[in-house]
């Protein structure tokens, strides 16, 4: 079985690599792009079976993670302080805080 697999493997990459399948990519793109472009992502999720519950599911999903590992990093504290000082530091705050 590892070998078959192996084999197929070897297959699918000399394949990849070749014209006619670089080719067959460009025009699925094209096709795609063509029908999709002026399209918003919930026409194409709704295209592909799902709704705004499955989106909203599956952004979350892979928001999470990210938000957390940058709270974490120290990223987001960083980003705050930077959009938020030139609030703290005007002149109009300034005079409430005497």
């Amino acid at each position: 079985m590892h070998r078959i697999a192996d084999l197929t493997q070897e297959i699918a990459i000399g394949i990849a690599a070749s014209a006619p399948a670089s080719a067959l990519v460009d025009a699925l793109v094209d096709g795609f792009l063509a029908v999709y472009r002026e399209e918003t992502l919930t026409t194409l999720v709704a295209d592909l079976g799902g709704d705004r519950d499955d989106l909203v599911a599956r952004a979350t999903a892979l928001a999470t993670p990210l938000v957390t590992a940058a709270v974490a990093s120290g990223e987001v504290e960083q980003l705050l302080r930077a959009r938020l000082a030139p609030f703290f530091h005007s002149p109009q705050v300034a005079a409430i805080l005497g």
